[in-house]
């Protein structure tokens, strides 16, 4: 409707005009309602939208959370996983090494044992023990006092006219005779017999002679043993070491001495002149034989005995086995005697004696064996260090006057001996003096 028929229509009548008052009123008190209305459903609606995008963003982040809570479980588990697998191949490795390790030391320990158990019965069958080389070593100390003397080894002679079995296999004929010549010898405590520790000749020469060192080890010893060439001639060997004293050195480890060493070629070695054997034509039965064998054995034990005097007197005690031989071997009783007294020089050297006290029992040697000019030379260096000697110990120092002048006298030299009592007398009266005045007496 146009709105000039509205007006029309109002000035048509004013009681139309009164319901059509009231009709706008209510239309726009309505439209007013419906405008709060209106509003009202747009806040709520925006309010819905708001809400409706917060639970969408929640439930977005949410599920974003549970899929990133999930893939780090699923990370861990793969981790864990992983990790124990590597646990799992590195304790398997291990466990394989270990059995590598395992067979590889059985494998190892069977060779040894199998290297082991062939030279042993290489060294049984070459050895020339007739036992352990431990119970060898533990026999050589008590037969020898625990090195306080040599031990006496005597092996079987070898034949180079039989083959090894027959010579490893037959009775020797010369071992029984040193086994009881020895007992008849006055030095006989001088050495420990060891008889049987040999089971058979030393053919092997030097390698059985460097085996008994390495089983003796510093026990002296002394070895007698023989070869007969040819049936015709004989040859004794007699072989010593560690016959000398052994002193501590730098380190506190034993120091070697003379003869010390690690072979027979460090050793003392005598091989005595060849001896011809008399053949059975020129033997008249077996007391012959038995007399030859025990001329035999008397020359070898005589020089085994030399070596055990040396090693005595390099330990302090005076030579007397020149004096204990006849005068028909007075060559060599002369040098047995020469060379025993030159072991006091290494008793010196080792402290088993004084000097001066080495000294006169050298020259009382040198006087029994005939060396006069030695004798007489060493005499006078004797009373010549008396004469400017320490006198502390006065009852020794008038001793060792009282012996030089003797050893004088007897040499004839009857002034040198009166002028060292006289040197004696005064020392002897001023050291007393010297103890009175101090009030030492």
């Amino acid at each position: 409707m146009s709105l000039k028929k509205f007006g029309e229509a109002l000035a048509a009548g004013g009681k139309s005009m009164e319901h059509l008052s009231r009709g706008l009123g209510d239309a726009i008190a309505s439209l007013g309602e419906n405008l709060v209305k209106a509003q009202q459903i747009r806040h709520e609606s925006a309010r819905l939208r708001e809400q409706q995008e917060f639970l969408a963003r929640f439930h977005e982040e949410e599920a974003r959370r549970r899929e990133a809570a999930a893939e780090a479980d699923f990370d861990r588990a793969r981790r864990a996983a992983e990790h124990q697998a590597a646990l799992d191949t590195a304790a398997a490795e291990l466990a394989h090494g270990h059995s590598l390790e395992q067979q590889e030391h059985r494998a190892r320990c069977q060779v040894l044992m199998h290297a082991e158990l062939l030279r042993l019965n290489v060294d049984q069958a070459s050895t020339p023990f007739s036992y352990s080389p431990d119970r060898v070593r533990a026999d050589a100390l008590a037969a020898g006092h625990d090195r306080q003397r040599p031990v006496l080894l005597i092996a079987p002679f070898y034949s180079d006219s039989a083959d090894n079995s027959a010579n490893d296999e037959r009775p020797t004929e010369f071992l029984l005779a040193l086994h009881h010549a020895w007992d008849r010898q006055p030095w006989s405590q001088d050495m420990g017999r060891l008889t049987g520790v040999f089971r058979r000749p030393l053919r092997m020469l030097d390698v059985d002679l460097r085996t008994t060192h390495q089983v003796l080890g510093d026990v002296p010893t002394v070895v007698v043993f023989g070869e007969i060439e040819s049936n015709h001639r004989l040859w004794v060997n007699v072989v010593g070491w560690h016959l000398t004293p052994r002193t501590g050195g730098p380190d506190g480890s034993p120091a070697r001495g003379i003869g010390d060493g690690c072979g027979p070629g460090d050793a003392f070695r005598l091989i005595l002149p060849p001896i011809e054997i008399p053949q059975d034509g020129k033997l008249a039965g077996a007391r012959d034989r038995v007399a030859f064998r025990d001329t035999v054995a008397a020359d070898a034990l005589l020089f085994a005995e030399l070596y055990a005097e040396w090693f005595h007197t390099a330990n302090g005690r005076t030579p007397t086995l020149h004096k204990q031989l006849p005068e028909a071997v007075a060559p060599l009783q002369n040098a047995m005697a020469v060379g025993s007294a030159a072991m006091l020089d290494i008793a010196v050297t080792h402290g088993r004696i004084e000097p001066l006290e080495a000294s006169l029992r050298q020259v009382r040697v040198y006087v029994e064996c005939g060396q006069r000019e030695v004798a007489l030379v060493t005499a006078r260096r004797c009373a010549e260090e008396l004469r400017s000697g320490d006198t502390t110990e006065v009852q020794l120092y008038l001793d060792w006057i009282r012996r030089t002048a003797a050893l004088l006298r007897e040499l004839g030299e009857d002034g040198e001996a009166t002028a060292v009592t006289e040197a004696a007398r005064r020392t002897a009266q001023d050291s007393i003096l010297r103890r009175i005045i101090w009030g030492t007496e």
